[in-house]
């Protein structure tokens, strides 16, 4: 009556639930490390991003508190990357009355960063790094006025580029 039948898992039933683990978790890990690179390089271009759209927000409202004749533009080539500088007299960010501002880009241990100094007419002068490793900084101006920015920087093998044309305010010198 009794049949003589052990209870288990037999040796092919186990390497076989091996094999689908195996194969299993390779696709879990493999997923994962897609998508931690992934999201590392969106944060990336997110935070590089985000740091030249607040440049450009301070930089447009700097020359919308000045007037265009006050605005001089020198344009140049560091190493086969197109750069321009810009100096004005405006009104500084955190900083009261009147100032000389400019941004200019230097080529500092193989990368170009991009520096802005302030002078206030009581003579007190200020040099601080604004953004690093760019690509390209220009600055061009017009008959009517308006001046285009232009910034772009290298992230991930990719090419961020932003640009905002900016309009100063009308009249002679500050």
């Amino acid at each position: 009556m009794f049949l003589n039948r052990k209870t288990g898992f037999t040796l092919l039933e186990i390497l076989i639930s091996v094999g689908i683990l195996a194969i299993i978790i390779t696709a879990t890990y493999t997923t994962f490390f897609l998508m931690n690179r992934a999201e590392s390089t969106v944060s990336c271009s997110s935070q590089k991003l985000l740091e030249m759209r607040r440049f450009l927000d301070m930089l447009r409202y700097e020359l919308g508190s000045t007037s265009f004749a006050s605005v001089k533009t020198k344009d140049q080539d560091i190493h086969g990357k197109p750069v321009s500088g810009i100096s004005f007299r405006s009104f500084a960010l955190n900083m009261v009355g009147m100032a000389d501002i400019a941004y200019f880009a230097v080529k500092t241990n193989g990368r170009l960063d991009l520096y802005k100094t302030i002078e206030l007419v009581n003579g007190r002068h200020e040099r601080v790094v604004m953004l690093e490793d760019i690509e390209e900084f220009t600055v061009k101006s017009d008959r009517e006025g308006l001046i285009k920015v232009t910034i772009s920087s290298m992230v991930n093998k990719s090419k961020l580029s932003l640009s905002r044309t900016i309009e100063p305010m009308k009249g002679t010198g500050l």
